[in-house]
């Protein structure tokens, strides 16, 4: 079983971001296993997943003051494991399509966490209509 950390990150959005943090988790020695990368605003927000030994994600964490000024980012780690798996249930993907309005995200987490229904990924969105 391989090590892992959480590696979250956000800066000034410029070309050449996601070349350099990669790169340094590469030269580390580790892997990215999954990842979530957009602009926000005028911000890249990063949130990924880094796999190795424990020497090379003792690596990334030793480099974090170095990166985080070359890279104009500000950017925090955290070890985690991997999830165990929790029974026989199902997966689901809900699309919803609404007016935008106050509190649509926040009721819409309610209306799942009162259920006991565990949200394992959320995107958002909005845009002027026509």
């Amino acid at each position: 079983m391989s090590n892992q950390l959480v590696i979250a990150a956000v800066g000034e959005d410029r070309p050449g971001l996601v070349d350099n943090l990669s790169g340094w988790i590469l030269d580390s020695g580790c892997n990215i296993a999954d990842s979530r990368m957009t602009v926000l605003g005028g911000e890249f927000a990063v949130l990924l997943l880094a796999e190795g030994q424990w020497n090379n994600l003792a690596k990334l964490e030793d480099q974090l003051d170095q990166v985080q000024q070359r890279l104009g980012m500000t950017v925090t780690l955290k070890r985690t494991e991997q999830k165990k798996p929790s029974g026989n249930l199902l997966p689901y993907a809900v699309d919803v399509v609404a007016l935008d309005n106050p509190g649509i995200v926040h009721n819409l987490a309610s209306f799942f966490s009162r259920r006991g229904i565990n949200i394992k990924d959320l995107s958002t969105s909005s845009y002027s209509a026509a």
